[in-house]
Parts: C-alpha cells; sequence; structure tokens
C-alpha cells in the first residue's frame, strides 16, 4: 500500500539551479504518491497541515513503512522528498534525522512558505510519532 520512493533523487534537488526547478522536482515527485481514497478518514488526518494530509503507517521486521495521501501536489511534493529519507528506515534513523538540515541542504528552507515550512516539519513529526507508538 505504500509508495516507492526510489525515485527521489536529492542529489538532484541539491544540484537544481533555481528555485522553479526545485519545484518542478517537487511537482515530479508529487505524482510518486498515488491517491488513497481508503486512508483519507479522520484517525489518519495530520493535525497542523495548512492543505488535508492523511498518514498511516506499517511495521514490517524492524523497518516502517508510509502511507501518505493529501490533497495538494506541493504537499505530496513534499512528502515524496521526506518519506525518501524515511520509508524503509528503522527507529532509531527515522527519530535521528537532522529536518531542519534536510530542508537546509535541499534548498527548501529559504523559498517555503512559513506554512508549507511548518506542515513538512508537522509531517515529519508525526511520522515519528506514528513509528514510536508501533515499535
Amino acid at each position: 500500500m505504500s509508495d516507492n520512493f526510489n525515485a527521489v533523487n536529492m542529489d538532484q534537488l541539491i544540484a537544481a539551479r533555481n528555485w522553479q526547478d526545485k519545484y518542478r522536482l517537487i511537482l515530479q515527485w508529487a505524482k510518486i504518491i498515488k491517491p488513497k481514497k481508503d486512508l483519507r478518514n479522520d484517525c489518519h488526518l495530520v493535525a497542523g497541515c495548512e492543505a488535508k494530509a492523511w498518514l498511516a503507517i506499517e511495521k514490517a521486521g524492524n523497518c516502517y513503512h508510509f502511507i501518505f495521501d493529501s490533497e495538494s501536489l506541493v504537499i505530496r511534493g513534499l512528502a515524496a522528498v521526506l518519506f525518501s529519507r524515511l520509508d524503509g528506515a528503522e527507529i532509531e534513523t527515522i527519530k535521528k534525522l537532522d529536518i531542519s538540515s534536510l530542508m537546509q541542504t535541499a534548498g527548501l528552507q529559504k523559498h517555503l512558505t512559513a506554512s508549507r515550512s511548518n506542515g513538512f516539519r508537522t509531517l515529519y513529526q508525526r511520522a515519528v510519532e506514528l513509528a514510536e507508538s508501533h515499535n
């Protein structure tokens, strides 16, 4: 049920020359996340995101897989960036991700609105909460 985030290439995002190129990549990666109508219910709703977003988790052995959907193409693209780092990881790797460093290295910090930046952080925090609760 989870999506395959292997197409997200952080080096490509980091190397993008300008915001328009980064934005184009984010929108392209948004297509990785397929609509999941059965996920769209209140128990999976991520509180604190401006656009509606839903997140669930599956555990396979010691690894966690994230199931995500959003009404927003940009949020789906940003989620693809995040989950390319988290999906299939163990709990310690998930908890150790430096979200501020990720945003700065990828060049997102200076271009995202405060609302989208907060939503990105909120999504990460919710992913950590879900992984901890399934540990």
